[in-house]
């Protein structure tokens, strides 16, 4: 595991998603791991704003790591480039189903005490994802992210 003295760009982008990946998987298990990622992560966020999955770890991390309302703007941040990315691309599925996601991802507006932002949240992303239901009912994803809006 390259540590923050190595050359972190040396592999270019293709090394930062290898170590987005890694971080993806143990920021919430491994508290060692997640306070190791979060400078990593917030180097690739810094550095490669384009990266939305960057923002949602980190905001995960910090989420973990008791820094709601640093995560809580992460998560906004993300929400954010989501919608820019669908009101460019309207038909690209993929970016609706994003910005669905990241309507998904309140919890860390429940973390930090705001419960109804959390709830509007939800009820965004449920009638996103019924708007992308009725329009590629093919999309089983789309049914099984639409039914975590439900719980």
């Amino acid at each position: 595991m390259p540590t923050m003295t190595s050359n972190r760009f040396a592999g270019g982008v293709e090394f930062l998603l290898q170590d987005l990946r890694y971080a993806a998987r143990n920021v919430r298990r491994d508290g060692a791991a997640r306070d190791q990622a979060i400078p990593r992560l917030q180097v690739l966020v810094t550095a490669h704003p384009e990266l939305i999955r960057a923002r949602f770890v980190l905001a995960r991390a910090l989420l973990a790591a008791g820094r709601q309302e640093e995560a809580r703007k992460l998560f906004e941040q993300a929400r954010e480039l989501h919608a820019e990315l669908c009101r460019q691309h309207p038909d690209v599925t993929e970016f609706q189903a994003g910005l669905n996601r990241s309507y998904v991802k309140a919890y860390a507006d429940l973390g930090a005490g705001k419960f109804q932002e959390a709830l509007k949240s939800y009820r965004e992303a449920r009638q996103g994802y019924e708007k992308l239901i009725a329009a590629h009912p093919e999309v089983p994803r789309h049914r099984a992210e639409l039914a975590v809006t439900h719980n």
